[in-house]
């Protein structure tokens, strides 16, 4: 009898001891010192430039004929795009055959008028030689919209930080990646995506560190 009234009291104190540790409060248990976080910030701005990337071919029975081919769409290209923005040779090659002679060339004609999209596509597909590959919508002036998506990412990697732990505070972001993308991929699209990642160190021994200063980027 008292070997088993030994062994009552030690499962006994066994099991209070259990009841202690689940009574600690959950975000006691989790408690952080520190933590670095991820955040992503994205912005959705309309493009403020276009490329409409086109291409020139001309084949004649020798390399002058063709090069005259040639030079008569540029010039038409040129011509036509000139109220609209400017044209840039990116690419240019030549096939010689027996019997012919080939010129390809591609160009980037870049425009700010975002909104006469279709109007340049008109002018420029009735050009003889002339072939349209697609448009391509970029931001020139990106820095507004990277700065917003900059700040939503810094305030989302808080968010994250303060479900670890409401103690926490912000000591340093470093941007980890800035980007921008036409939405959904498609070439179409004049809506430009801004991204930005950061990371981000949170301490609870920071309450009086000034974020902004150690925010470092481009």
């Amino acid at each position: 009898m008292l070997y088993g009234g030994i062994y009552m009291k030690k499962r006994l104190l066994l099991l209070a001891s259990v009841l202690v540790a689940c009574m600690i409060p959950l975000t006691q248990a989790f408690a952080l010192d520190s933590a670095n976080v991820i955040g992503c910030g994205k912005v959705s701005v309309k493009a403020d430039c276009a490329y409409i990337e086109v291409g020139v071919e001309a084949i004649g029975q020798d390399a002058a004929s063709a090069e005259a081919q040639s030079s008569a769409a540029e010039q038409a290209l040129e011509n036509a795009f000139r109220s609209y923005g400017c044209v840039t040779e990116r690419y240019y090659n030549f096939y010689p055959a027996p019997k012919s002679y080939e010129i390809c060339k591609t160009y980037s004609c870049k425009t700010t008028q975002t909104d006469k999209i279709e109007e340049i596509r008109k002018a420029l597909s009735g050009i003889s030689g002339i072939r349209i590959y697609g448009v391509r919508y970029e931001l020139e002036t990106p820095a507004s919209a990277e700065h917003q998506a900059l700040k939503l990412a810094v305030e989302g990697a808080e968010s994250k930080a303060k479900a670890l732990d409401a103690d926490l505070s912000l000591v340093s972001v470093r941007e980890t990646g800035c980007w921008q993308c036409q939405d959904d991929g498609c070439t179409d699209s004049a809506t430009i995506t801004v991204e930005v990642r950061v990371e981000a160190r949170f301490s609870k021994n920071a309450k009086n560190t000034k974020t902004a200063d150690t925010i470092s980027g481009r």
